[in-house]
């Protein structure tokens, strides 16, 4: 499901994937080919979360951000494994072969 929050909307990528159980929040972007699945909530509340192209953030992943001070950012060809929560302000690098 993508919510707006204080007037932002997520805003997908056309080919991208969101399952219908995810929760996606506020000021997120989700980049080309990238796969958000079951369960996962990403939460760009009070601040901003990118998730570049090709990444895959699998079941039960949360997302989220610091106020004004640490935004998430996801480049291409991440994943977060099933269950993964990343820390406030993480910077993922890339982790796999595009």
């Amino acid at each position: 499901m993508l919510r707006p929050y204080k007037g932002i909307q997520p805003r997908v990528a056309a080919d991208a994937y969101v399952d219908a159980s995810a929760q996606v929040i506020g000021d997120v972007e989700i980049g080309p080919e990238s796969s958000i699945w079951m369960n996962v909530v990403i939460r760009g509340d009070v601040n901003t979360v990118r998730i570049g192209r090709r990444t895959n953030i699998q079941d039960g992943s949360i997302v989220h951000v610091m106020r004004e001070t640490h935004p998430t950012r996801g480049p291409r060809c991440a994943g977060a494994t099933a269950g993964a929560i990343p820390r406030r302000g993480t910077t993922a690098r890339r982790s796999s072969v595009c």
